[in-house]
């Protein structure tokens, strides 16, 4: 939970609150909080806590840094915090010093980040704006609110030249699981009228965060929702920005470099100017081998983190497939790939649809009136684990809009595939004769076996040559009506949707050695030490050796890189 997240409370008990987080006790009433609701909790993270430490020693006895400074954006969870900690030894190592900005409420991470050997911290409460600051915010509050109030609107909302309609629409989108927000609705309009005074606020403590700390590189996991803000205005400050995010895979993290042109860019994808290098190298046999066991490891277990969506499946026959869904396996089958409806799609490219949840009903109602192809809807295999981690046990949300949209039951030639159907997606991928999607994974995968890709709206992929884009929802919905007449993929557009796909997959990892992540999910809900990472090496010659946090360092700390990392 961010600063900005904070429960709300009654006037009175929120004053209090407010004054205890701002104090040095802070992260005290937190701790005996803790201790008092959850005691074997506090113990696992005290053992966890005390390991970290005894071997974590190597990386406190870095010397001082000199006068690079780098800050580190930290509101997430332990494991996350590992990773920045270990990332900030990497510069380190090359003189950088390093600073973590994160909450006195968060005592845990404070903890880690000493651990480690970040031992400046800046907090939030020590940039909480003044009364007068206050009551501004809240009269400029009151003038958005007093305007246009539709998605679109709201969704375009900016503040002393920095976005903030799409991170409050993002955090208000995953209360109720079900899609686009509308600020019109009460409960809507309520959360808008409690946040909107607190992100306003929140644009001028970022401003006097980077008036104090002055970095030339900053560092972080999450780019958008409620950091957007702070991320919009050091981009506009000329400081360097590094993002970073774990792909499908255990012992790699996706670095990108984050500047004007790559702001609105999805950090797992590549800029126009890394696929033109790429492009100009020549296709060898042995890239064709390392992109088939891509596929093999990513829908094979290798990773937990990708065997996670693909609990319990099996390869089948395009025989088996027909049979288990119902289906007439002498018609050729399009599938439509669904996105986690109430996910935020507020922040990378444009949708042709409102949101996911209208592309999915518009879709479905495409795909009943056109009998001539199968169907197979599959519901994203995500919705397990995330659903489990909010403890959330209701209907699906997508058969909730569906149903409240009329269309279920769904006709004989549509199949609906539940998220944790025993059919792996590799064999959909090789049975099928077109894929569907707005702007998710399979759109880029599904082209490298041929099989063409249609995307309702702009992304990390879309425009490179091995797609099919629209428009318009117009010219989107008109193909569906008629997609068995779409012809086949051309060799040349197969080989470029392969040439990204081992970029991505293959060259855009940084792999690292020098530490390992664990994971031990439980069945519902969250866990602190869920995801969870561990120094694997005992000294600094043996982390030279492996030359990762070297690699990490070099291109980070150096702003003439591409944008991309690659391997």
């Amino acid at each position: 939970m961010t600063a900005l997240a904070a429960p709300r409370a009654a006037p009175r008990r929120a004053r209090l609150l407010d004054l205890l987080r701002r104090s040095a006790l802070a992260g005290f009433a937190v701790d005996l909080r803790e201790w008092v609701r959850r005691p074997r909790l506090q113990q696992d993270l005290w053992r966890d806590f005390l390991r970290t430490w005894r071997e974590a020693a190597v990386l406190r006895d870095l010397p001082p840094g000199g006068d690079r400074a780098a800050l580190v954006i930290s509101f997430g969870t332990i494991g996350q915090t590992k990773m920045e900690g270990i990332l900030a030894a990497g510069l380190r190592r090359q003189g950088w010093t390093v600073a973590a900005f994160t909450s006195r409420t968060l005592p845990w991470i404070r903890r880690y980040y000493r651990a480690y050997g970040v031992t400046r911290h800046f907090l939030t409460q020590d940039f909480q704006v003044d009364t007068a600051t206050a009551a501004r915010c809240a009269r400029e509050a009151a003038d958005y609110l007093g305007g246009d109030l539709s998605f679109r609107a709201v969704k375009g909302w900016t503040y002393r030249g920095v976005r903030i309609g799409a991170p409050l629409l993002a955090n208000i989108q995953r209360t109720d699981l079900l899609g686009t927000p509308d600020p019109a609705d009460p409960a809507v309009h309520a959360g808008l009228t409690a946040l909107l005074p607190r992100i306003l606020a929140w644009v001028h403590q970022s401003e006097r965060l980077l008036d104090a700390a002055r970095p030339q590189l900053m560092l972080l996991t999450e780019a958008n929702d409620w950091n957007a803000p702070l991320v919009d205005l050091a981009l506009a400050r000329g400081i360097d920005i590094v993002q970073f995010v774990q792909p499908s895979r255990d012992d790699a993290l996706i670095l990108k470099r984050l500047n004007a042109e790559t702001r609105r860019f999805h950090p797992s994808s590549l800029t126009p100017g890394t696929l033109a290098r790429l492009a100009a190298e020549p296709w060898t046999a042995a890239q064709e081998a390392e992109l088939e066991q891509e596929f093999a490891d990513r829908y094979g277990g290798r990773w937990f983190l990708q065997r996670r969506n693909q609990p319990g499946t099996q390869a089948k026959s395009r025989d088996e497939i027909m049979a288990a869904l119902g289906l007439d396996p002498a018609k050729k089958t399009a599938a439509v790939f669904s996105h986690i409806i109430w996910d935020a799609n507020l922040f990378f490219g444009e949708d042709l649809f409102e949101d996911y949840a209208d592309w999915l009903v518009q879709t479905a109602r495409a795909a009943a009136a056109n009998p001539a192809l199968n169907w197979i809807f599959k519901l994203h295999p995500a919705n397990v684990w995330k659903r489990a981690y909010v403890n959330e046990a209701g209907e699906l949300a997508e058969f909730t809009v569906l149903r409240r949209a009329g269309l279920l039951p769904l006709p004989g030639h549509v199949a609906l595939v539940e998220p944790q159907t025993d059919i792996s997606t590799l064999s959909l991928f090789q049975n099928i004769d077109y894929g569907i999607t707005v702007r998710g994974t399979t759109g880029l995968e599904l082209p490298c076996f041929g099989v063409p890709s249609l995307t309702a709206g702009t992304g990390r992929y879309s425009g490179l040559g091995f797609t099919r884009d629209f428009a318009s929802k117009e010219d989107y919905l008109a193909c569906l009506a008629r997609l068995q007449e779409m012809p086949s993929m051309t060799p040349e557009e197969t080989l470029q949707a392969r040439r990204h796909a081992h970029a991505l997959f293959r060259r855009r990892p940084w792999v690292f050695t020098s530490f390992r992540s664990t994971f031990n999910l439980p069945k519902q809900g969250s866990h602190p030490l869920a995801y969870n990472f561990a120094l694997a090496a005992r000294s600094w010659a043996e982390i030279d050796a492996n030359g990762d946090l070297r690699r990490f360092a070099d291109w980070a700390g150096d702003p003439a890189r591409p944008a991309d990392y690659l391997e």
